[in-house]
C-alpha cells in the first residue's frame, strides 16, 4: 500500500472547493485524513470555515505565498521537511477524474496504481492529460517528454534527491514536467486519464494575479522565459484560444552532456 498525502492549494474559492474537489474526493472514497489544504493565512481559513462545518476533518497549513510559483515550491519544501515520500497534488476546482471518458469510481485505487506504475518504471513524477474528450484519450502510458497537468499529479520524494523548484508561475507544470524528465530520465503520463476543471476561473491563479488580463500577460512573459531556460529543442511557443501556450518536444532524447535545470 502506498501511504500518500493529497496537497490542495486554494485561494479565494470558498464555495468552489467544497462543491468540486473536496466533494469529488469524498464521493470517490478518499479518506479525508489524507488531505491537507494549503491556505495563505488565517483570514483565508476563516472564510473557508464559514462554508463547511466539516472543515475540521482536513488539516490546514498556512503558506504565506503570493503567487502560484511560490505555492508550488512551498508544497515541495513542506513535503520534504515532513518526510512525506508520496505526494498527490490537486487543484481546488476539480469536479471529476475521467478514465477514457468515464468517471473514475475508486480514486484511492487509481492513485495507488499510478504510484506503483511510476515505481515500476523507476520515475518519480506521474500525471494525466489535460483532456476529457475520449477522442483525445488513449489506453496507453508514456514515459517520453510530455506535459504533466499541474492540476492532478503524483510526486515521489526521496531524501537525497535534488530539490526541483519552478522559476515561473504560469507554465509551472511545464517546468516541472521538463525538469523531472531530465533529472529522472522520464516521467509517466496516463493518456487514458483526464480531469474536469474550469480553466481561468475566478480565484486561484487569476485571483492571486489580480485578474485574467494580468494572467495573460504573465503567460506571454513566462513563455519567453521557458524558451530561454530550456531551448527550442525542448519547448516551443504556440497560440491557442487562451492566448500564448507551450508545446513540448515529445521526441526529445536525453544526452549525457545536456545541462539539467532545477
Amino acid at each position: 500500500m502506498i501511504d500518500y498525502i493529497i496537497y490542495i492549494p486554494t485561494f479565494q474559492r470558498y464555495e468552489v472547493l467544497f462543491k468540486t474537489t473536496l466533494k469529488m474526493l469524498d464521493d470517490k472514497g478518499v479518506d479525508p485524513t489524507k488531505i491537507i489544504l494549503f491556505m495563505k493565512d488565517k483570514e483565508e481559513y476563516e472564510k473557508y470555515e464559514k462554508q463547511s462545518t466539516d472543515l475540521y476533518l482536513y488539516e490546514v497549513v498556512y503558506n504565506d505565498c503570493n503567487n502560484i510559483q511560490d505555492v508550488r515550491n512551498f508544497l515541495r519544501e513542506y513535503a520534504h521537511k515532513n518526510k512525506v515520500k508520496y505526494v498527490v497534488q490537486m487543484d481546488d476546482d476539480i469536479s471529476d477524474i475521467i478514465d477514457m471518458g468515464k468517471s473514475v469510481i475508486d480514486l484511492d485505487e487509481l492513485i495507488q496504481d499510478c504510484f506503483l506504475t511510476a515505481l515500476d518504471n523507476n520515475v518519480k513524477y506521474w500525471g494525466v492529460t489535460p483532456y476529457t474528450n475520449p477522442f483525445f484519450l488513449k489506453e496507453s502510458v508514456s514515459k517520453n517528454l510530455l506535459y504533466i497537468c499541474g492540476a492532478f499529479n503524483g510526486l515521489i520524494l526521496e531524501p537525497d534527491d535534488p530539490m526541483i523548484k519552478t522559476e515561473v508561475g504560469h507554465f509551472e507544470d511545464f517546468y516541472f514536467s521538463i525538469c523531472h524528465f531530465l533529472r529522472d530520465n522520464g516521467t509517466i503520463r496516463f493518456n487514458n486519464l483526464g480531469i474536469k476543471t474550469k480553466l481561468f476561473g475566478d480565484g486561484g491563479i487569476c485571483g492571486s494575479l489580480g485578474g485574467k488580463k494580468n494572467r495573460m500577460k504573465e503567460m506571454e512573459e513566462n513563455a519567453l522565459t521557458m524558451m530561454t531556460i530550456f531551448g527550442t529543442d525542448i519547448v516551443s511557443i504556440t497560440i491557442n484560444k487562451w492566448g500564448v501556450g507551450l508545446k513540448l518536444n515529445s521526441h526529445y532524447k536525453l544526452t549525457n552532456g545536456r545541462p539539467i535545470h532545477w
